[in-house]
């Protein structure tokens, strides 16, 4: 039978205490200890010097909720508590550092002042907006979790890439470049960079060029790849940013977008973060191909992926009462 309204609003008003219980697990490592057999906790409290009592409570509420189990008095993982190592398939470690940043706390602390204004509640509680927060607290926290969100689904987007007559791909916001390093194993035929902050593209194993999507974009390239770049960002920077992409791409140049769509509930909570955290938004498909036709293409055609995203796949074309929207 379904918990009844009082229990179901219980279980969201204990507010963040589980994400940040979740993080605190992954900082000290419990899941990879455990993943080498099940352990007393006064065994773990001990190799992570941690009060066992304090810790046994910790474990205690995880285990509530299915993160963990104890059998007498040893701990093991549970398949979602084994989703907590760093480098484990479908791994959520990065998600658990990157939700309960003390950061993204603090800003979800002025979400009234969001609702009042319309305005990242990151940027008032910061004093910047995030990535220019980020440029002056390195952390790699972001950096992680948007590498263990693009491997989720990284199989998905290859799979569903069609670069027939493609000879050169930019990822423009591609991070770490590991989603491009898929898209070209799988595409010997095609060459590929990714295009991104400096600190994000230094590790590149892939080639990376170090700029700005909000400047001209580099030439060279008849194809483009924007994953979930354009739901960060407001309407009229989403609109330069595909600007400055169609300045860049030849006439039937392609262009791919991944993003979640608006019309799925499943975005209903990333929209918030988009608008508490970034000042952007989730979007509908007819919104997304609004801000395409503006900028200059023509929208081809939509593919369902893993996760809730989607593919957009659309193409340049020459506006024929002039030019597209100047970047």
């Amino acid at each position: 039978m379904a918990r009844d309204p009082a229990h179901r609003l219980d279980a969201l008003l204990i507010g963040a205490a589980p994400a940040v219980a979740i993080r605190a697990v992954v900082e000290l490592g419990i899941p990879d200890r455990l993943a080498e057999g099940p352990q007393r906790v006064e065994a773990l409290a001990a190799a992570h010097d941690l009060d066992p009592d304090a810790l046994r409570r910790l474990l205690r509420a995880l285990a509530a909720q299915g993160i963990f189990a104890v059998e007498g008095d040893l701990w093991r993982n549970t398949p979602m508590s084994a989703l907590l190592r760093p480098g484990a398939a479908g791994s959520r470690a990065a998600a658990a550092r990157y939700g309960a940043h003390p950061a993204l706390l603090q800003a979800w602390l002025g979400l009234p002042e969001t609702l009042r204004t319309g305005r990242p509640a990151f940027e008032a509680a910061h004093g910047a907006p995030f990535f220019d927060w980020l440029e002056a607290h390195p952390d790699a926290a972001f950096t992680d979790y948007m590498t263990e969100r693009t491997a989720a689904v990284a199989d998905a987007v290859v799979g569903a890439l069609d670069l027939a007559g493609v000879t050169a791909l930019l990822d423009v916001g591609g991070g770490a470049g590991a989603l491009l390093q898929a898209i070209l194993a799988a595409n010997p035929g095609v060459r590929g960079a990714v295009l991104d902050r400096r600190a994000a593209v230094a590790a590149c194993p892939v080639e990376a060029i170090a700029g700005d999507f909000f400047a001209p974009l580099p030439a060279g390239f008849d194809a483009a790849l924007l994953k979930e770049i354009l739901h960060d960002w407001g309407d009229a920077d989403a609109a330069r940013i595909l600007a400055r992409c169609r300045a860049a791409l030849p006439a039937g140049g392609r262009l791919f977008l991944v993003e979640a769509l608006a019309d799925d509930p499943r975005a209903a909570w990333m929209d918030l973060v988009m608008m508490v955290v970034f000042g952007g938004r989730e979007r509908s498909r007819a919104a997304l191909e609004a801000l395409l036709v503006e900028a200059g293409f023509a929208l081809e055609g939509t593919q369902p992926l893993a996760g809730g995203l989607c593919l957009l796949t659309a193409t340049a074309i020459d506006h024929p009462g002039g030019a597209p929207r100047r970047a």
